[in-house]
């Protein structure tokens, strides 16, 4: 017994489970969806910023190393130094070349991640001015073996500058914008060392590749770029310069916590699902205790609660048949008693010459006698003994009479009776020719009326 209650406490239990747990279920893992969707959005666009960020900042150094080496060109002692007919000559003196090194040498200071300009002249001319001296080409090659100077045999090319030491050394070339029969150049030297550095201050942990690139030349670079990585770029608009970030997609960096964070959501909904289910199934058996009290049984000791009101109702809609049959045949039988009671008065009635209509039970039984009312009675028999026909009952139903009250009954042998109470004489009299002419149709020659 006790099995079997809890079995369906356990059903109920179960069902209730399962439809919290599906609902509540779905409803985290909708708002799990939709916020991991948001999330990853938000770490595509937190990238596309970190790039374009690292842009502009190593912009505005370059952008500021490029305006410092177009003032150069700008400058009085430049366009001194480059004019043709040589008549400044006695302008650059060893006083005027040292302090122009030094205006150099300041530039170079302020300019961030550039460890020196150089200010290169081709024939006849040929001089390299830097941080550190004035120089002609050849005694430059000699104070500095890791730059190469180069010049076409015209002159009129920009002359050609490269270092060996590439690895550490980046080269920016700027060439004069004054059109000139010897053009000159300047070369801004980026320190790669610097900008290592820098990026690694400023680098997000999150970047596995990193790429900057300045005039084809390779700035920094660290790292593997893999194809499984989610690649932002972002190219300057005013200097040939771009930067490539690679980093882990979403579901392998950022992931990993919403997922904890979803497990212990549909945790706390398994735990909550299982306690709600437990207090509903207990509120949905109170109903079912109480049906049982109800029809006389104890909860505790059946086996079967729902078996045994399925029983107690199956019993009671029996007990429920047996006296609505009981009550037919007690209706019945009173009704049979009123029709012989009717019939046994109004046969007094009809042959009792003493009949005393002002008996109360007569009132009880035929109420319209104390009103006063006019009616006439039909009377239909066989016009012959040997004749089998019998009056049938329904003969006058299919004639329309606008009477107040109507009696039929069956008399002596098989003769049928029907009385009709009219309001006013002149209604029965007017009623009483049409009911006459439709028995004489329907009776013909075998029943008299």
């Amino acid at each position: 017994m006790h099995n079997a209650r809890q079995k369906t406490k356990f059903r109920y239990i179960v069902v209730s489970f399962l439809c919290l747990f599906c609902i509540s279920g779905t409803v985290v893992t909708f708002l799990f969806i939709r916020d991991y969707t948001r999330e990853k959005a938000y770490y595509q666009e937190t990238l596309q910023a970190e790039t374009r960020n690292m842009l502009s900042f190593f912009s505005q150094s370059l952008l500021a190393s490029v305006n410092s080496c177009n003032s150069i060109y700008a400058s009085r002692w430049y366009r001194f130094y480059r004019n043709n007919a040589n008549i400044y000559h006695d302008y650059f003196d060893p006083m005027r070349r040292m302090e122009i090194q030094s205006e150099l040498a300041a530039q170079v200071t302020s300019l961030t991640y550039v460890s020196d300009v150089l200010v290169i002249t081709p024939p006849p001319l040929d001089s390299v001015i830097c941080r550190n001296g004035w120089f002609s080409t050849d005694f430059f090659h000699k104070v500095h073996q890791n730059y190469t100077i180069t010049y076409s045999e015209d002159g009129a090319s920009v002359a050609s500058v490269t270092a060996t030491d590439a690895a550490h050394v980046a080269i920016m070339r700027l060439p004069d914008p004054t059109p000139r029969r010897e053009n000159g150049i300047i070369c801004v030297l980026i320190d790669k060392i610097v900008i290592a550095n820098a990026m690694n201050q400023i680098l997000s942990p999150e970047a596995v590749y990193c790429r900057l690139e300045l005039f084809g030349q390779t700035l920094y670079e660290t790292g593997a770029l893999r194809d499984d990585l989610v690649v932002t770029e972002s190219a300057s608009r005013t200097l040939p310069f771009s930067i490539r970030l690679a980093s882990p997609p979403y579901q392998a960096s950022q992931s990993k916590d919403h997922l904890v964070h979803y497990a212990l959501l549909m945790v706390i909904v398994l735990l909550g699902s299982a306690l709600i289910s437990i207090f509903l199934a207990d509120l949905f058996l109170r109903p079912v205790k109480k049906l049982v009290g109800t029809l006389g049984g104890d909860y505790r000791k059946i086996q079967d609660p729902y078996h045994f009101i399925s029983e107690s109702l199956a019993a009671y809609a029996q007990k429920n048949a047996l006296l609505s049959d009981e009550q037919a045949r007690m209706s019945q039988s009173i009704k049979n008693f009123l029709t012989m009671m009717h019939n046994e008065i109004l046969n007094g009635m009809l042959t009792n010459p003493d009949f005393d209509y002002a008996n109360d039970y007569v009132h009880d039984a035929f109420p319209w006698f104390r009103d006063d009312l006019p009616f006439f009675m039909v009377l239909l028999t066989p016009c012959s003994e040997a004749s089998i026909e019998i009056p049938k009952a329904d003969m006058l139903d299919a004639l329309p009479i606008q009477a107040l009250h109507g009696l039929q009954f069956t008399v002596l042998s098989g003769d049928r009776c029907q009385l009709y109470w009219f309001k006013a004489n002149r209604t029965a009299a007017a009623q009483k020719g049409r009911i006459a002419e439709h028995l004489r149709q329907q009776a013909g020659s075998k029943l008299c009326f």
